[in-house]
């Protein structure tokens, strides 16, 4: 099979606690968003997939990820597939502080 490169771009907390702004990764033809989130997690440990992902391996609520600017959630999710030279971008919020 063929490898495809995807591009990763960091924003929000994401960018301040993985302390990069990008990333590519290199794989099979084929591959799901699931699957390069699997590789950023083997990458970055858990200050990456506590910050994503709820305990049940779901996206939080307040995480973003974008495929060359559409919402994954808008579409197969965690299932959408990959092609070569797409850009994901990702961003995870913060709950506002109550008050004022």
């Amino acid at each position: 099979m063929e490898n495809i490169k995807v591009e990763i771009q960091y924003f929000g907390l994401l960018k301040n606690t993985l302390g990069c702004e990008e990333e590519q990764y290199s794989l099979i033809q084929g591959s799901s968003v699931r699957d390069i989130m699997d590789l950023i997690s083997d990458k970055h440990g858990d200050q990456f997939t506590s910050m994503v992902f709820r305990g049940d391996g779901t996206l939080r609520r307040l995480a973003q990820v974008m495929i060359n600017g559409d919402n994954i959630r808008d579409g197969n999710g965690l299932n959408t597939i990959l092609d070569d030279g797409y850009e994901l971008s990702l961003t995870v919020g913060i709950y506002a502080i109550a008050g004022g």
